[in-house]
């Protein structure tokens, strides 16, 4: 029988805030893990061949413009939370106390 339960209900066995406890053990962790797809090399940035020639009208020229916008926004926040969780990794607040 363990000792921590080892008593008959009549009387409350004397605990001491400095004594161990002898059942249940915490302890916390605290680390920061980053995805790994985070630090995955993305495609070089595409460039136009010499000579190339990119014609459209107005709502084609809208829609390129949109989707490189888009797709710069995009790296953008890639680099953004690549350099965050680079950081918190660095540095991490002491555990509150217990």
């Amino acid at each position: 029988m363990l000792t921590a339960c080892g008593h008959d209900g009549a009387q409350k066995p004397s605990l001491r805030l400095t004594d161990p406890d002898p059942v249940v053990q915490t302890k916390t962790v605290r680390e920061v893990i980053c995805p790994a797809d985070l630090y995955r090399e993305l495609p070089p940035e595409p460039q136009p061949a010499a000579g190339a020639v990119v014609r459209t009208n107005d709502q084609g020229s809208d829609y390129l413009q949109a989707k490189i916008g888009r797709g710069d926004a995009a790296v953008q926040v890639i680099e953004d939370t690549k350099r965050a969780c680079t950081d918190a990794q660095s540095y991490l607040p002491p555990p509150p106390a217990q």
